[in-house]
């Protein structure tokens, strides 16, 4: 079981048993004893008694929830289009590979005609 949510009146969020157990203790401390304590994140001035407990309904909880899922969703989702554009960029490179091949032979080959090289196939037919 969780510690009960609280906010002090500056609207900073702790935990009950901890935040009362910090503004006791600063109180009770000789060098900062003073009839108010504060805020451990502002400094704002704040005693016991303005601790107030956060209700939070199931609700609250599964937007937390959905947006955790969502964003998992979006890394996989990137992740597949980072894979997607490896695998085109190593189609292209082979593309470019075998069409420089292709244009090596016919340039080797007396008779073979440079224009039908000139253009390259489409990457499907290469692959």
């Amino acid at each position: 079981r969780g510690s009960q949510a609280c906010t002090l009146p500056c609207g900073h969020l702790f935990g009950l048993s901890c935040i009362v157990a910090e503004l006791r203790r600063r109180r009770e401390t000789p060098r900062e004893r003073r009839e108010r304590s504060e805020c451990l994140i502002c400094r704002q001035g704040a005693v016991e008694q303005q601790v107030r407990r956060v209700f939070v309904t199931a609700e609250a909880g599964s937007d937390e929830l959905q947006q955790r899922r969502r964003r998992e969703e979006l890394d996989a989702e990137l992740l597949r289009e980072e894979e997607l554009r490896r695998l085109a960029a190593e189609r292209r490179d082979k593309a470019e590979r075998r069409l420089a091949e292709l244009q090596a032979v016919a340039v080797a080959q007396p008779g073979a005609t440079a224009g039908a090289l000139s253009t390259p196939p489409p990457v499907a037919a290469l692959v």
